[in-house]
């Protein structure tokens, strides 16, 4: 009965449509289905939310379609989670899943956003960078050399730079600029901030700046 609850959900086409709460920046999150769903029993209870919510909003999902209401930027997500009920008798089970969704009508920036507000010191920003060059490199910054990082201080101002970051800078110019292209995506969407000099020292700038010319040349060749 899980599995065939399963199945037809999937097999409705949900999707998630987000429309405006009528208030700045607070979002309306409809997950609607194609068709609707038909479960096999009467003792089946589909719930869902976003797992960027709590699961106690969980909604019972008995129509064609269930809205999340008043989400911020950081509140919409693809991702729902489901959860799948049944009794047979005596005996009962549960199953709980996640379902990466069709997202309509959510603000272009919205990504942009969520980067900015998981960053708010130049801490955050340099563990956030080590983790984006780690992947893949045995060598790279291990979790305690991110724990290492300066802490003292709340903005983390005064600190001078880890060393190793140029050296794991270093190796993943080495070993392609994939790497160092989701670093400068990161950057830029950092710079479109008031604050970002805040984040973006001179000192991460001397290291950063020459080494981003040698993969933009590696990847004009």
């Amino acid at each position: 009965m899980l599995l065939a609850a399963k199945r037809a959900l999937a097999e409705a086409g949900p999707r998630l449509v987000v429309t405006s709460a009528g208030e700045t920046d607070l979002f309306d999150l409809r997950l609607e289905c194609a068709r609707v769903p038909r479960w096999a029993d009467s003792s089946v209870e589909v719930r869902a939310w976003p797992i960027t919510q709590q699961a106690e909003r969980a909604q019972a999902f008995e129509a064609n379609s269930i809205v999340f209401p008043r989400l911020s930027h950081a509140g919409l997500t693809p991702l729902i989670a489901f959860s799948i009920s049944a009794k047979v008798g005596e005996s009962a089970g549960k199953t709980v899943f996640v379902m990466n969704l069709s997202l309509h009508g959510a603000p272009e920036d919205r990504q942009d956003r969520v980067v900015r507000s998981l960053i708010e010191n130049r801490d955050q920003l340099l563990r956030y960078i080590l983790f984006l060059l780690a992947s893949g490199d045995e060598a790279a910054a291990s979790s305690g050399d991110l724990r290492k990082l300066p802490t003292s201080g709340q903005d983390g101002a005064g600190h001078s730079l880890p060393h190793h970051l140029l050296e794991t800078m270093l190796r993943a110019l080495h070993r392609g600029p994939a790497q160092l292209v989701r670093v400068a995506s990161l950057l830029e969407v950092l710079r479109k901030e008031p604050s970002s000099s805040e984040l973006l020292s001179s000192d991460f700038q001397k290291i950063w700046e020459p080494i981003w010319d040698t993969a933009q040349q590696v990847m004009e060749k």
